[in-house]
């Protein structure tokens, strides 16, 4: 059994907030964590006992955790980081596989000498979190996954509308994939009346940095092949929050919900006016949700 919890509205227009990430002394240079061949770039923030890892979407790097990092490292060390071929990361491409993504998060893990973690994962991050905690699930202290799914073919695929915009938004010329690729992420409504200037440095600073074909084919493999359906029953004993935005055009809603379903004791969280980009359109309920349930999880 789920508990359901719903935002109806969303009320406020998010600000980017790298000013409040510098004030909190997130370095400027990269960090880095190496094994077998790979080079993973990370950057941590904040300080506290309860350590929270951002593990980010398909093709996005790291950085793009900017609007929650601030209000999570007020309270917590956080850290996030660039999957293989994306952002400042550096390993060979090849098809990869979520436990082969899941694995780089608990070898960052290693190196960051935390034995365990609270794990918030967005999209491909919720699957690569799903795979991590049930890889490991002595080292996960809670579970918030966001806007994803737990596989299988009718999750794998968008709805009708969200396939065509997928498409679009991964093929032709750049500044054509980013006009697609916000009609993809946010709900019409949301774009009428937010900020355009806000909406161009989301854009520019998230998904400016053009990632190579070969990568993108990589991590598309794992997201094809992701399928935790008959596992996620052994996740009961971890602290688990789901968020459903309810006007996602890339992940189904019901997919989100049917993860849940799966996931023994799971909170569901519905935001009834998001699309897939909640973590920017909705950044700052959706801030307050992730450190309730981190606070919650504790003992």
């Amino acid at each position: 059994m789920i508990t359901v919890d719903t935002v109806d509205t969303v009320t406020t227009v998010p600000t980017v907030q790298q000013t409040a990430l510098d004030a909190l002394g997130a370095s400027q240079t990269i960090e880095r964590a190496e094994w077998s061949g790979v080079r993973l770039a990370y950057n941590t923030a904040g300080e506290g006992p309860k350590p929270v890892l951002l593990i980010m979407g398909y093709t996005v790097p790291g950085s793009a955790w900017v609007h929650q990092i601030p209000a999570l490292a007020e309270h917590h060390r956080v850290a996030w980081y660039d999957h293989r071929g994306c952002g400042d990361t550096r390993a060979a491409p090849g098809a990869y596989t979520m436990a082969l993504l899941a694995a780089d998060a608990r070898r960052l893990l290693d190196h960051l000498g935390w034995e365990s973690a609270h794990i918030v994962g967005v999209s491909m991050g919720g699957m690569v979190g799903q795979e991590l905690a049930l890889y490991c699930p002595e080292r996960v202290r809670s579970l918030s996954l966001i806007a994803t799914h737990a596989g299988g073919l009718r999750s794998r695929l968008p709805p009708l509308a969200g396939m065509a915009g997928f498409v679009r938004a991964n093929i032709g010329p750049r500044h054509e994939c980013l006009g697609n690729l916000e009609r993809l992420l946010f709900p019409d409504a949301f774009l009428a009346r937010c900020d355009r200037q806000w909406l161009d440095q989301v854009l520019a600073n998230d998904f400016g940095r053009p990632i190579p074909t070969r990568y993108r084919l990589s991590q598309l493999a794992a997201v094809m092949r992701h399928d935790t359906r008959d596992r996620l029953h052994r996740l009961g004993t971890i602290p688990t929050l789901v968020v459903k935005p309810a006007l996602d055009k890339l992940v189904s809603p019901e997919a989100c919900e049917q993860l849940a379903w799966r996931i023994p004791g799971a909170r569901l969280k519905v935001y009834s006016d998001a699309g897939h980009a909640v973590i920017r359109q909705c950044a700052a309920d959706l801030n307050a949700d992730l450190l309730e349930h981190i606070h919650h999880a504790e003992p």
